[in-house]
């Protein structure tokens, strides 16, 4: 008589091993695919993780290196962790895969003027707006490189066109007074301070109140 109680125990004990394996197996299953790599490592990007997240898309590219978009995030990550070099080189080969990849060009760019390439990343800029002339971050990024090579009339020029496309663009209203400061503007450059306040710029807050007395 007690034995029917162990027996049905022991059933669903079975079962639910069983249930579990199942699920385990198709966790690692999906974790060993190009794509179950990838997904984890845009998962740990969110997070923050980018060391772990290196690792996921480095097995990604193993098992597929055809996929732009694990290039892409690949090189998202190596910039997080200070390697523009080698972002540099992922956001290139992505772009060699998709040639079309507006974000990818805006990126190598950043990665460029962050090694003091500005000329270079002026020309990822130019493409990236070519693909996408409404991108108002393209413009401010060029703006910020052309600001770089002392080129304000150009860079406020590209700061105003990212305003037109983005009137509540802060960093770009920001950018804009610093040009005007370093063209002896001093009235436009307050001006653009205020605005950058306005929309939530905290280092226009400090430039507001040493140069706008």
């Amino acid at each position: 008589m007690n034995s029917n109680p162990c027996v049905q125990n022991k059933r669903y004990l079975i079962l639910a091993l069983i249930s579990f394996c199942l699920v385990c197996l198709r966790q690692v299953s999906l974790g060993q695919t190009h794509e179950g790599w990838y997904r984890r490592g845009v998962e740990h990007v969110k997070a923050g993780n980018y060391k772990e997240a290196l690792e996921d898309f480095n097995k990604s590219i193993e098992l597929s290196a055809n996929d732009h978009n694990a290039w892409f995030n690949r090189g998202i990550t190596k910039e997080k962790l200070g390697d523009f070099n080698g972002a540099i080189e992922d956001y290139s080969k992505a772009i060699g895969l998709s040639p079309y990849f507006e974000r990818a060009f805006c990126n190598r760019g950043i990665a460029k003027r962050k090694l003091g390439n500005f000329a270079g990343a002026i020309q990822d800029y130019d493409k990236a707006i070519e693909l996408k002339s409404h991108d108002a971050n393209a413009y401010c990024n060029r703006g910020n490189a052309k600001g770089d090579l002392e080129q304000y009339n150009e860079a406020i020029l590209d700061y105003t066109k990212a305003i037109e496309l983005n009137p509540d663009f802060a960093e770009a209203y920001n950018n804009r007074g610093v040009a005007r400061q370093k063209q002896g503007d001093s009235k436009g450059a307050c001006l653009d301070f205020n605005k950058a306040v306005e929309f939530g710029n905290k280092n226009a807050m400090d430039l507001l109140s040493k140069n706008c007395k």
